[in-house]
């Protein structure tokens, strides 16, 4: 085990977690962390990063939006490209009512903003 590169997080623990590797140096403890695209400590924490990352892909596309494709063309875009970004890890979060209306208002938007609807 490398302890230089290991790092802990540390679940349901009320007291700091500390913890010695066999050469004596401590691993890093972290409050969140990515794994495999997603962050793991909390939902909130995880849909704002996806959000970022599907505002970041939706406006990279500014150039079809504002083209003259078919409507329906860019709608199925958007479902392939966008939706894909926004969902992506979604099995695993347990969303509030607030949560999951925060998700369809982003939708929305991003809906409108390929649509050019003001």
């Amino acid at each position: 085990m490398n302890a230089k590169k290991t790092k802990i997080l540390a679940f349901n623990q009320k007291k700091q977690v500390e913890i010695t590797a066999i050469d004596g140096s401590q691993l890093e403890v972290l409050q969140d962390f990515k794994y495999l695209g997603s962050m793991m400590s909390s939902t909130k924490a995880d849909i704002k990063a996806i959000k970022g990352m599907a505002w970041r892909a939706c406006n990279k596309m500014d150039q079809i939006w504002k083209s003259n494709l078919y409507r329906t063309l860019k709608i199925r875009l958007l479902t392939s490209t966008l939706e894909a970004v926004l969902l992506y890890g979604c099995e695993t979060w347990s969303l509030r009512k607030k949560q999951e209306q925060e998700l369809n208002g982003c939708y929305t938007r991003m809906l409108r903003k390929a649509l050019n609807i003001s």
